[in-house]
């Protein structure tokens, strides 16, 4: 077990980042105690040692439970960590835009020919495929993977307590912020491939299914059922 600099909390040997605070538990051994630089990547320096309660989403401060086992998750939030999620998005795009473009052109061959099996019925469809199409391509590459919330940030740390969850926010490895949702918050949470999609009011977040480093996705499940959370696992 390892020590976190910041809070004390005691990590298994192969985390990187505190469960508790997010604090990285690693530190160059060069490391400069009096270093403003190495305070920030290696969590917080004196003055952030006794870590403060964060501020609940209802107003109310929180403190976590370390009576309770922390869930722990990792999360690169990357470009292609968007794309990948939005694939499906892309994918149904190009496939409702050929698609169109095939019922569109066989349409307008057909009634050039003069032949009966023109149907101005399947046109209209071929267009609205086209449409469709084109803006699922455009909310694709103009608005979901050049999202600035995940953008602008390389990691992210998830965990979890008896209260609710925490994003810990990194730009590298100096932490940007940190926001805390109470269980009753949450409004559903649904398994998509190799992500789970946490939802509460207007905004969501994305959890990586396999980069689980304390506890296991059943875990992570169970806990959030047991709060009265809607689940939803996707079928293999």
């Amino acid at each position: 077990m390892q020590e976190c600099p910041a809070c004390h909390t005691f990590n298994r040997d192969e985390a990187k980042f505190c469960a508790f605070c997010g604090a990285r538990l690693v530190c160059p051994e060069t490391q400069d105690p009096h270093s403003a630089t190495d305070n920030i990547l290696c969590g917080q320096a004196e003055k952030e040692q006794n870590h403060a309660p964060m501020p609940a989403s209802d107003g109310k401060d929180m403190q976590a439970d370390l009576s309770v086992p922390a869930i722990q998750n990792e999360t690169p939030l990357t470009p292609a960590t968007l794309r990948e999620f939005y694939a499906p998005t892309r994918i149904a795009g190009f496939i409702l835009l050929i698609g169109g473009a095939v019922i569109v052109l066989l349409q307008i061959l057909l009634t050039a020919s003069g032949s009966e099996k023109s149907d101005i019925l399947l046109l209209y469809f071929g267009i609205v495929f086209l449409a469709c199409g084109a803006a699922y391509i455009g909310l694709y590459y103009g608005v979901f993977i050049r999202s600035k919330l995940f953008t602008d940030t390389t990691h992210a740390l998830y965990t979890c307590n008896d209260e609710g969850m925490i994003q810990y926010m990194y730009d590298t490895d100096k932490k940007t912020g940190e926001q805390f949702v109470a269980y009753a918050q949450i409004t559903k949470v649904t398994a998509r491939k190799n992500f789970l999609v946490v939802r509460f009011g207007v905004t969501a977040w994305l959890v990586d299914r396999r980069t689980f480093t304390q506890g296991t996705e059943a875990d992570f499940l169970a806990l959030l059922r047991s709060r009265g959370v809607n689940v939803k696992v996707k079928a293999n």
